[in-house]
């Protein structure tokens, strides 16, 4: 297959309850019985469905891209699934599922909200390929699409490598714009999401089995990653250029593609 060059992200929204089990039928998985939702989420268990069916779809237009599923085990009543772990059961139950995106189609097991499924989804795809993206098209609710271009700044990512592809929006799409409102400020004031009285005290509720991530075994991200991380930085902007950028002003030669798996264990 050809060195993937494009990420292509759906971050999760919501994960499979334990009693849940794979194998299902897509329209069972569009039932709100099949998830663990929060009280506003009620409703939108098939709009979940036409989120991961637009990474499918856009998987099959771009041979040279990976696409990742994102999100952690985000919940105290919920041991068995993570949110990216419950979106690929999903996916393999859809008709656009294809034997050779077994491959391709990647999960991301540890982000708690949207800059980390940004983040995560790079580093996911540098490990499962020995490259950084040079494309990023991330699929999600439309009324993200500002977040995530804060998200993009914060990262040192250039807009001509980015691109934000409007799935859908919430039944009450009123409410989730106020909502939205909010938590962006709330980035803008701590881009990084690490004030513990704020997005990082968020991000800890949103880990309640203490899951911790691997990439800091990706060593040119090793560095960046302890100092946006860390709560002491809190507005204090990464001052070096982030890895994720530099080799591709570098120009290096790509490196035969390689997959990796691992497990949370």
């Amino acid at each position: 297959m050809q060195t993937p060059s494009t990420l292509l992200l759906v971050p999760g929204h919501s994960l499979l309850k334990d009693r849940t089990s794979s194998g299902q039928t897509a329209s069972f998985y569009g039932k709100d019985e099949a998830w663990l939702l929060e009280s506003f989420q009620k409703g939108e268990s098939v709009k979940f469905l036409e989120h991961i069916q637009a990474g499918l779809t856009a998987l099959a237009e771009h041979p040279n891209s990976l696409l990742v599923f994102s999100g952690g085990r985000t919940r105290a009543g919920a041991e068995k699934w993570s949110e990216a772990a419950s979106y690929l059961a999903v996916a393999q139950t859809l008709p656009e599922w294809r034997p050779d995106f077994s491959r391709r189609v990647l999960t991301e097991e540890f982000a708690r909200d949207s800059f980390q499924n940004l983040l995560y989804s790079l580093c996911r795809f540098r490990e499962a390929t020995g490259e950084w993206p040079q494309k990023i098209k991330v699929l999600n609710w439309g009324f993200k699409n500002q977040r995530f271009d804060f998200h993009r700044s914060a990262l040192g990512l250039s807009s001509d490598r980015f691109r934000f592809i409007q799935v859908n929006n919430p039944h009450d799409l009123y409410e989730a714009q106020k909502g939205e409102l909010r938590t962006l400020a709330a980035f803008m004031k701590d881009p990084y999401g690490i004030e513990p009285e704020g997005l990082g005290g968020k991000r800890a509720q949103r880990n309640p089995h203490r899951d911790l991530h691997p990439y800091h075994k990706i060593a040119e991200a090793r560095k960046a990653l302890d100092y946006i991380e860390n709560p002491q930085n809190l507005h204090k902007p990464f001052s070096m250029a982030f890895p994720w950028n530099n080799e591709l002003a570098e120009a290096k030669t790509p490196l035969p593609f390689r997959f990796l798996h691992y497990s949370r264990a």
